[in-house]
């Protein structure tokens, strides 16, 4: 009976002990993990700095907006839904194009007054896209069809351009507006004052993510997004050859797009699966990005495209905010 007591006694003596030691462990873990996640935070900042230093030029300044609202016109299938329906709306906020607008009827219907593009294949017309006729005429396009002043965002490269600066002074209305593609990441406080200060971006894995990013450093009030699809991995498979294939989808397609060999879209090293929904968090994760920082700047981003997933905003159907 003693023996029962004591052995009872010891037992729940060691049970107390052991709950103090897993306690204190999982503080020590915890504190551990935030030294980690401090320590990795400093060197990503210590990293950026660097490449502010390196790559960093001047940069223009950012235009003042000339509305309270504006809407960021991805090339998306859906667009052409926003446009049959929402034609009015977007003519009442200030316009943002992206990539091959140009090649839609619509360009001329909507003069927008911003136009981004971000690619360095728009600048390098070099044996590696010598063959993308689509790019000629994307960049002829916006050189021959614009009649109405128009801002054209463009990185630092676009600078050393010969093709881009030709561009430029054959059409007066076109104004390039040069940005300084460094990506910066680390602690937040120091990374949002990289980005107000023109000296730093957050990665730009899809040219959307770039013009978010420099409207919300233009303070306006709302920004809408449209044609923002970005269903890009409903469009690639692997062929019969085990090889990947893809269709590239816009708004402004004459016909059906068929899917073709990726190494047809990319004329250099295909990449794997995986390396493709890598890219593609990459994209999904600079929006994450934004909304803090859109909120950090009192900006409301509002996802008016008819069909998206983008998740990062608040989702919207735009007649419920006319």
């Amino acid at each position: 009976m003693i023996a029962s007591q004591l052995n009872s006694k010891y037992i729940i003596q060691h049970y107390y002990l052991i709950r103090v030691i897993v306690r204190q462990m999982n503080k020590l873990i915890t504190l551990a993990l935030r030294l980690g996640n401090t320590l990795n935070l400093l060197i990503e900042t210590c990293i950026s700095l660097i490449r502010v230093v390196v790559f960093t030029r001047k940069s223009s300044h950012l235009p003042i907006r000339q509305q309270a609202h504006c809407s960021i016109l991805g090339n998306g299938p859906s667009l052409r839904e926003t446009l049959q329906d929402d034609l009015a709306f977007l003519k009442t906020t200030e316009l943002i194009c992206v990539n091959n607008f140009v090649a839609s009827d619509s360009y001329e219907v909507l003069k927008p007054s911003n136009y981004i593009l971000f690619d360095a294949i728009f600048f390098e017309l070099d044996h590696l896209n010598a063959h993308r006729e689509d790019v000629k005429a994307m960049v002829q396009g916006i050189r021959n069809r614009t009649t109405w002043p128009m801002n054209l965002y463009v990185t630092q490269k676009a600078k050393k351009s010969p093709y881009f600066q030709e561009i430029l002074q054959h059409n007066p209305n076109l104004k390039a507006i040069y940005c300084n593609y460094t990506i910066f990441t680390g602690f937040e406080s120091i990374k949002y004052w990289f980005f107000k200060m023109g000296w730093g971006m957050p990665q730009i894995q899809n040219v959307m993510v770039a013009a978010l990013f420099l409207m919300i450093g233009r303070r306006f009030e709302k920004i809408y997004l449209f044609g923002a699809d970005h269903s890009w991995h409903e469009n690639i498979r692997v062929g019969d050859d085990g090889g990947l294939e893809a269709k590239d989808v816009h708004f402004y397609d004459k016909t059906e797009k068929q899917f073709v060999k990726f190494n047809e879209i990319k004329h250099f090293n295909v990449p794997s699966m995986s390396q493709q929904f890598v890219s593609l968090s990459k994209a999904f994760y600079g929006y994450e990005v934004l909304a803090k920082y859109a909120k950090k700047n009192n900006v409301l981003v509002l996802n008016a495209s008819k069909k998206s997933y983008v998740d990062a905003f608040p989702k919207i159907k735009l007649e419920h905010k006319l």
